[in-house]
């Protein structure tokens, strides 16, 4: 008898111990952007006491400029908001989109870009709100989700 409870047991342990576990909701988002500065590599990192990634953005100028020669990268500034479904928008002055990425395992996947402005965006700041990433840029308010421009209903 002890043997046969001992065994339903170990059983039961199994079955719940490959059961998987989901916490909802999360909300991901940060309140404020980040402004991030290059350095000589490349890498932008933020203020020790935010949990910000640390990653290099050649690729993203690069991609942004459409030139692969070497550009001048130490002190270029980068604008990073992350929305509350984990999504990072990326933007800087002058860039001509908006970057949208999400995590992958130890990088992060280009997921969308959004084409703003084809002279290009001057001193674009984020802001969060419930619904979407608000993109100030010059006079303009651009409100952006994962997906593109949020329409407004």
């Amino acid at each position: 008898m002890k043997t046969k409870f001992f065994l339903f047991f170990i059983l039961v342990l199994l079955l719940v111990s490959c059961s998987k576990v989901v916490i909802k909701p999360v909300n991901y988002a940060w309140m404020l952007e980040d402004k991030l500065v290059a350095n000589e590599k490349g890498l932008v990192r933020g203020a020790p006491n935010r949990n910000l990634p640390i990653f290099n953005i050649k690729n993203l100028l690069q991609l942004e400029q459409q030139d692969t020669t070497a550009t001048e990268i130490a002190g270029k500034e980068v604008r990073i908001i992350r929305d509350k479904e984990g999504y990072y928008f990326i933007t800087a002055n002058m860039f001509k989109n908006i970057y949208i990425f999400k995590s992958a395992k130890a990088s992060m996947e280009l997921y969308n870009t959004i084409f703003i402005s084809a002279e290009g965006l001057q001193n674009p700041r984020f802001n969060q709100r419930s619904s979407h990433i608000q993109l100030l840029h010059g006079e303009k308010v651009t409100n952006l989700t994962s997906e593109g421009v949020k329409q407004e209903k």
